[in-house]
């Protein structure tokens, strides 16, 4: 926490972009700044939209919010970060996440592929595109979006966007971050991974269709976002792609210690343990992650969540 009299550090702001693998990236953002270093907010216009205290701790701000961000005036211009996502994915992915909770509202009536994409309580058409274009852009109906709104999406990300990373170079993009605001590098596991998704396969060719043409602006903005982090990570000169080998090697370690000191075997055997001697067994466990820093990476600092955490099954990212 920061002195009162200080002044409040630069924030790092993170427009999550719904199914990007944006929550792994969250929980990688609060292991770098702490739990209350990184504040999750609907809507950072809002009049005192931070307390005094919180300003004070606040380093990282993450939210569904579009840009450019309104920022009310308790929070200075921040440094901006987005992931992205190949977008009959990012379509396909949202609808299976939002039918589990649509299924509730409707009586438990499944929602169709076909109704998802012509309702826009829970669809919106080129929604990447709409989120980095601005809150105008959001509120479009369905099939409004046109070149203007694309073109102002570029620019946004060319100006106020320090990243845009890609969920199918999702390692690339961590190291790029890491290396721009020089985080630790905490590995990771998959969070919030969809559960029953849709392969491309399980659907019908007209409604691929439908997608791939509703989302034809997304399209030219991911092959935009693309090239920009292919750039990039050409600027950071020969060393990255061993950078980005080393962080795979020490997250795949990260992730089998993690999965074997989660497993429901060896928690309930912990559990007939004395005290001192649970206390012993996480100390091991803590060294075993430890191990990853002499990949160059630590592991994650603070009270140790393995034990208790849940461990994802799923083999590819979400969010």
């Amino acid at each position: 926490m920061l002195p009162a009299n200080a002044a409040p550090p630069p924030l790092l702001t993170f427009v999550h972009i719904p199914k990007t693998a944006g929550t792994t990236l969250w929980l990688i953002l609060q292991r770098e700044y702490g739990p209350h270093g990184v504040l999750r907010m609907d809507d950072p216009a809002a009049p005192n939209a931070l307390t005094k205290q919180q300003r004070r701790e606040a380093r990282v701000l993450v939210g569904h919010f579009p840009l450019p961000i309104p920022l009310s005036q308790s929070i200075p211009s921040p440094q901006c970060i987005t992931v992205l996502r190949e977008p009959l994915e990012q379509v396909l992915s949202h609808y299976c996440h939002v039918q589990r909770f649509a299924c509730e509202d409707r009586a438990n009536t499944p929602l169709a592929l076909g109704g998802f994409l012509a309702l826009e309580l829970y669809y919106k058409d080129n929604l990447q595109t709409r989120m980095l274009a601005g809150a105008e852009a959001m509120a479009l109906p369905l099939g409004a979006c046109s070149r203007d709104v694309f073109e102002q999406a570029k620019h946004n990300l060319t100006t106020y966007v320090a990243i845009a990373g890609l969920t199918e170079r999702f390692d690339e993009s961590v190291v790029l971050m890491q290396r721009r605001f020089g985080w630790k590098m905490p590995c990771h596991v998959r969070e919030n991974v969809g559960v029953g998704r849709l392969d491309r396969s399980q659907v019908p060719g007209e409604l691929l269709q439908a997608i791939w043409h509703q989302n034809s602006w997304d399209r030219e903005l991911y092959a935009f976002a693309a090239l920009r982090l292919e750039q990039q990570m050409r600027a950071e000169g020969a060393g990255l792609p061993d950078a980005v080998r080393r962080f795979r090697l020490a997250n795949t370690r990260y992730r089998r210690i993690k999965t074997l000191v989660g497993s429901g075997l060896l928690r309930a055997w912990k559990s007939r343990l004395p005290l001192v001697q649970q206390r012993g067994l996480e100390a091991a466990a803590r060294s075993l992650l430890a191990e990853t820093s002499r990949l160059g990476y630590s592991a994650p600092a603070g009270p140790f969540p393995f034990v208790s955490d849940p461990v994802p099954s799923a083999p590819d990212l979400a969010a």
